[in-house]
């Protein structure tokens, strides 16, 4: 299994609940990578909004092909 995690600070109880869950990941020795934006609003995601956040596309590309998840480009 491997866990990919993204949040944004807009809302700080799920930074902490991202945060603590990555620290429980780790200690079960599973591969997780957590990206926190500074904004984004709810439901961000594959909508462009001018935002930090609008980079959540292309590290989840990122992220799915160094797994092996896609094609080799």
């Amino acid at each position: 299994m491997k866990v990919r995690c993204t949040i944004n600070r807009d809302n700080e109880r799920m930074t902490s609940t991202a945060t603590a869950l990555m620290d429980r990941w780790k200690k079960a020795k599973v591969p997780v990578e957590l990206h926190v934006f500074p904004d984004g609003g709810h439901g961000f995601g594959m909508n462009k909004k001018g935002k930090s956040c609008d980079a959540l596309t292309e590290l989840l590309a990122q992220w799915m092909q160094r797994l092996g998840l896609l094609g080799k480009s």
